[in-house]
């Protein structure tokens, strides 16, 4: 019987996130032991390692929805960025 496979991709983002760290999640995932539970679990999983980290900034030629209920921090932000 062949087991199922799994590839996993780390994607370090602290997109969409309301504070930071986030962007560790894939290797806390991996020192907490995902892949060998995943493995133990009956599963062929290789791990693709993880993609460059990526920290969110807000573009202010788009800026977001929540940022425009929030004119003071959206001036803040295009005076400093």
């Amino acid at each position: 019987m062949t087991m199922p496979s799994l590839a996993l991709i780390g994607v370090p983002s602290s997109a969409g996130a309301r504070r930071t760290g986030q962007e560790r999640a894939p290797a806390a995932f991996r020192a907490a032991g995902l892949l060998e539970r995943l493995r133990a679990s009956g599963l062929d999983v290789a791990d693709l390692g993880d993609l460059p980290s990526v920290s969110f900034r807000p573009d202010p030629e788009h800026p977001s929805p929540a940022m425009s209920r929030r004119p003071h921090l959206l001036c803040l932000h295009r005076k400093y960025y």
